[in-house]
């Protein structure tokens, strides 16, 4: 059976549909094209197209100039160029000649499939010019030019439907499968929903642990005049609610997902030989699989954003090699509470001292240091937020905050750090020359704490 890859959206860029041809079993793929079926399609008035289904599979042949289509047409165009009456007694049949004007569809394999699968002794169709489709019980090459099939088709122009002289051939088979199908289906979409779900829901904790956190330090920063730190809350609020954006279309997705799962299981036990009830599971299991894909896309997306937006652990040796700035600008107040700005080199994070270390070891061309937070808000003892820079630009130490933690956060563990190596035997002190790129252009000293 035919279907076609939906468009996965993966980091933010949409990858466009390929058409392909995928079946459900290869079962029958070996079909003999010598069934000669006596009396197939002699009788087309008696034929009721689209009630019982015959086939539940098809498969490309090849690009030919069919002997069928000119010379075993009993009905059609071709009638009088008719001749294999007395040598197999069969006829092709057309789908223009069984479905009126007003019910017939823009030609395409499926089109064709969903036809022919039900006319009675057929085991191959093929589509012609682009948009002639046809029934028969088999087919054969004969002598023709050396062109290929070129000419797409009526109703989907990624897809070739023969030529002005050839057919594209297809062969079609039973394999009785569809109950199978759905069941393994449906298996596979219940494992990827189940990772993204859980994703889902540690995107989600992570973003509303950011989003309160920065709500409350850009009210005290706000407050206590440190408006480059509450601009750093502002960025972190920004990413925190793309984080809930993503987790908000996983969580529709999933939604999906439950719905088209059910849908196939509300199946179980149908007779799948009738043609509405096939074409029901097709379309099931035609959704459950774009589904599952995106879902598969999605959970990659997931990752990436968990990965970059809230790390797992690091060791906590990693944070050893980060030095207060402080260090670097004036030793005397090294333990100062302090906070800084500069050119960002990531997304807000969250994470512990040494996660956030760790990430900017991991940017290692630009991360220089970070600004860290500890835990605010919703976030757990073991969390807070960082911001990653890879040029510092400004900084202000708060002189009266001491170590007591307050109500809201220890004001002790607010602090900029460096990385020892980048900064070892310099200063970052402000240069009156402006000679020194790595220095800050602008150092605060806050007779005051921010809480």
């Amino acid at each position: 059976m035919p279907k076609h890859q939906p468009s996965m959206t993966m980091r933010g860029r949409t990858m466009a549909a390929i058409p392909m041809q995928m079946f459900r079993a290869d079962c029958t793929l070996a079909v003999k094209n010598n069934a000669k079926n006596p009396g197939a399609g002699m009788n087309p008035e008696s034929i009721e197209p689209f009630q019982q289904v015959l086939k539940d599979g098809y498969y490309g042949v090849e690009c030919l100039n069919d002997y069928m289509y000119l010379h075993g047409d009993k009905f059609g165009n071709n009638k009088f160029s008719y001749e294999i009456g007395e040598v197999s007694n069969v006829s092709i049949v057309h789908y223009d000649f069984l479905v009126a004007p007003e019910d017939r569809e823009s030609m395409t394999p499926n089109v064709c499939f969903s036809f022919c699968r039900t006319i009675p002794d057929m085991t191959f169709f093929g589509i012609h010019n682009g948009k002639d489709c046809y029934c028969t019980p088999y087919y054969k090459p004969m002598a023709g030019d050396d062109s290929m099939c070129d000419v797409v088709c009526e109703g989907d122009g990624s897809q070739i439907c023969g030529s002005k002289t050839k057919s594209s051939m297809f062969g079609m088979h039973q394999c009785s499968s569809t109950q199978t199908d759905l069941n393994d289906i449906s298996s596979k979409l219940d494992t990827v929903k189940g990772d993204v779900v859980t994703l889902t829901g540690d995107l989600s904790t992570a973003a509303a642990g950011m989003q309160s956190a920065a709500a409350e330090y850009q009210t005290l920063f706000g407050s206590s005049g440190d408006p480059v730190a509450a601009d750093l809350m502002q960025t972190a609020k920004v990413h925190a609610g793309e984080l809930e954006a993503l987790a908000a279309e996983s969580t529709r997705l999933t939604d999906k997902m439950t719905t088209a799962h059910g849908d196939a299981t509300g199946m179980s036990g149908n007779d799948f030989t009738l043609a509405d009830k096939l074409t029901e599971a097709e379309e099931v299991i035609n959704r459950m699989e774009g589904l599952t894909a995106d879902a598969v896309a999605t959970h990659e997306d997931l990752t990436s954003k968990m990965e970059s937006s809230a790390p797992s652990a690091a060791a906590a040796s990693i944070a050893e090699q980060y030095y207060h700035v402080m260090y670097f600008v004036d030793k005397e107040n090294i333990n100062m509470s302090s906070t800084c700005g500069g050119t960002s080199s990531h997304t807000p994070l969250v994470g512990n001292l040494s996660t956030c270390a760790a990430a900017c070891d991991a940017d290692i061309h630009e991360c220089v240091g970070f600004s860290y937070f500890p835990k605010a808000g919703s976030l757990t003892a073991e969390q807070g937020l960082c911001f990653l820079m890879s040029k510092f630009k400004t900084l202000t130490y708060y002189t009266k905050c001491g170590s007591a933690q307050s109500a809201q956060v220890d004001p002790s563990e607010v602090q900029c750090y460096g990385k020892f190596s980048k900064f070892e035997g310099t200063t970052l002190a402000v240069d009156g020359t402006g000679k020194c790129k790595e220095c800050f252009k602008e150092v605060t000293k806050a007779d005051r704490c921010f809480v």
